[in-house]
């Protein structure tokens, strides 16, 4: 059995996770990252992170008494007024007037941007709007109460002059805490990267282990237990087993479309693929991938194999294992990992039912 923890790990810079109490701490260079769950749906068990590399845009995110935030009429800010997610005691307080807030405009990016920020109630609940100040293609009502959440905006303003940003707004007189602003470009938030009086960039992570040949078999078992961060449209995410090459694997991916695929491929053919499309690929499943010559099968959650037969024979070349495609750069698999092992043997699709329920 092969586990998570022989992988070698890089990412070279600082990361920050969700901590087991529900509090955000930071990871150093070169330690994975072993994270509770996004902040709004903590889990119970710990899994490992792993993301592209972004970068926050914002150059002020935990000072909002920064000039390049704007303070609309009728809008006061006040810091260190109470316990941010970090643990100190540096969330700022924001009262307004119900019809204005605080905003930060004209960040210079195209594309598709994130725009994400942890918001609090001083007491009871109350609405507030989370939207894009150059144009507000869309706007996000955010439910405050007085546990923090992390609120999310995601669009292309599509703005001419291809200017983001992030606008709390319809702050009232009661006031709320707030802390942690980011705006990433992507189709989707990732952890928070604190920044102060500069962007930051967060590095990808990458996950591989070479020279494991002893310990993969000719027929064997990959089992996981995954979620990957979100099905992204024209991006495979993958994890494999193979010799540092595309030609030769068995693989585990999330499809394009979503579909979980389990795949063999040998000498660089045609890949034969078992497929399923009936589970939700953004929960956290469990799976089993059976190969051997000649026949390929996947049990997922406890249920029925999906099965593939054909002519192959496995090589005896698969020497690592990647948070990729099999060469180590194409397709990286990005989410969270709770649990992988690699065996040696194949074991029975009744085995992998019990493993997997």
């Amino acid at each position: 059995e092969y586990t998570t923890s022989d992988m070698d790990f890089t990412r070279a810079t600082t990361a920050t996770k969700i901590n087991a109490p529900g509090d955000i701490v930071n990871s150093l260079t070169g330690y994975p990252r072993r994270d509770y769950g996004d902040w709004n749906n903590k889990q119970s068990c710990p899994h490992i992170l792993v993301e592209p590399e972004r970068t926050n845009l914002l150059t002020y995110s935990e000072n909002f008494s920064d000039s390049s935030w704007t303070k609309q009429t009728g809008t006061v800010i006040t810091a260190n007024q109470a316990v941010a997610p970090d643990g100190n005691t540096t969330a700022y307080k924001v009262v307004s007037d119900g019809s204005n807030g605080i905003f930060r405009t004209s960040v210079a990016i195209d594309g598709v941007v994130a725009r994400s920020v942890y918001l609090r109630s001083i007491t009871g609940t109350l609405d507030v709007k989370l939207k894009d100040p150059n144009t507000t293609v869309s706007t996000v009502t955010c439910s405050l109460t007085t546990t923090w959440k992390r609120f999310e905006l995601i669009e292309d303003n599509g703005n001419a002059g291809n200017l983001q940003g992030i606008w709390v707004d319809d702050i009232p007189a009661d006031g709320i805490y707030m802390w942690g602003a980011q705006l990433e470009l992507g189709s989707y938030a990732t952890s928070y990267i604190p920044t102060s009086g500069s962007t930051v960039t967060r590095n990808a992570e990458t996950f591989t282990r070479t020279g494991i040949n002893s310990l993969i078999g000719t027929a064997g078992v990959l089992y996981l237990e995954i979620q990957p961060i979100a099905i992204i449209s024209g991006t495979q995410l993958s994890i494999a087993l193979s010799d540092g090459t595309l030609d030769n694997r068995v693989m585990f991916y999330y499809s394009t479309a979503g579909a979980i695929i389990g795949e063999v491929k040998v000498g660089g053919g045609t890949a034969n693929t078992v497929s399923d499309s009936s589970h939700t690929e953004t929960d956290f499943n469990k799976i089993a991938i059976i190969y051997q010559d000649d026949k390929i099968e996947m049990v997922i959650n406890g249920g029925s194999a999906t099965t593939t037969t054909g002519t192959w024979t496995i090589p005896s070349t698969l020497n690592q294992i990647t948070f990729t495609a099999g060469n180590g750069s194409n397709n990286p698999f990005l989410g969270n990992i709770r649990n992988l092992q690699v065996y040696k043997t194949a074991l029975t699709v009744g085995q992998c039912q019990s493993l997997t329920s």
